[in-house]
């Protein structure tokens, strides 16, 4: 959508401005756009069911990789981005989580990645964690 695609460029050249309270709004225009529900609602926007229950979903899984494993937000957000630049491009057209997955971390990841496949920063997974389900 050429609306949407505009809205990115905003975004980009917003959140790369010397003005703090530009980058501010930059940033909350990403983070809206990466399906963030708290972030839309600050611009008066609101997910649709669909795309709740999947963030609902790849939120629930974030959790449990975090309490299975021992992570907090910042080694989580690290081992995500590492799998999303990996592993996720080889296995995110798998209909199931390969078999060498189940029982790690990354058995987690995919999940997360397949409900909604865009990596979560850091920031957005404090809030995941505290289980307030990426919505600030």
């Amino acid at each position: 959508m050429e609306t949407r695609a505009a809205i990115r460029r905003a975004a980009a050249i917003l959140a790369a401005s010397p003005d703090s309270d530009a980058r501010s709004v930059g940033e909350a225009l990403k983070e809206a756009l990466a399906g963030d529900d708290g972030r839309l609602q600050t611009f008066g926007l609101r997910l649709d069911q669909s795309t709740a229950s999947r963030l609902g979903r790849r939120d629930e899984e974030l959790r449990a990789a975090a309490t299975a494993f021992g992570l907090d937000a910042v080694q989580l957000a690290e081992m995500l981005s590492r799998y999303f630049a990996a592993g996720w491009q080889r296995e995110s057209g798998l209909s199931e989580c390969p078999a060498a997955r189940i029982g790690k971390v990354e058995q987690h990841l995919w999940a997360a990645l397949k409900a909604w496949p865009r990596p979560v920063h850091e920031r957005q997974l404090r809030n995941v964690l505290r289980g307030n389900d990426g919505r600030f």
